[in-house]
């Protein structure tokens, strides 16, 4: 999973110096629940994309992100966090799933009148 977003004026510098220290990523770390992963978090340097910076997870399944909706400790966690630095402007973070292309089975049905 990859939830992206857009910075506020001036809310970059604070938010890239959160991530670059291990104590916070620990702490990120152990406020996500069984079966979720943080893997690292990214700042957009050059793009055509509509945000600024992604953080990506890894599920072990789909449950694993019902658990992590309602999971009070990531909440309570990344509500304080957000709220602390105050990062992100009117838009909301966007999720995005992504899976291998090996992973992927795509069915097309003009493809089986072939």
């Amino acid at each position: 999973m990859v939830k992206s977003g857009k910075f506020k004026e001036f809310k970059a510098i604070p938010f890239t110096n959160w991530f670059a220290k291990e104590e916070n990523i620990q702490r990120l770390k152990n406020a996500l629940p069984e079966g979720v992963r943080y893997i690292d978090a990214y700042a957009v340097i050059w793009n055509s994309a509509e945000h600024d910076y992604e953080i990506w997870f890894e599920l072990d399944n789909w449950a694993a992100l019902d658990t992590w909706r309602v999971h009070d400790e990531w909440w309570d966690f990344y509500e304080q966090k957000i709220e602390e630095i105050g990062v992100y402007d009117k838009t909301k973070p966007v999720n995005k799933f992504l899976r291998g292309m090996t992973d992927v089975k795509i069915s097309d049905p003009q493809s089986s009148k072939d």
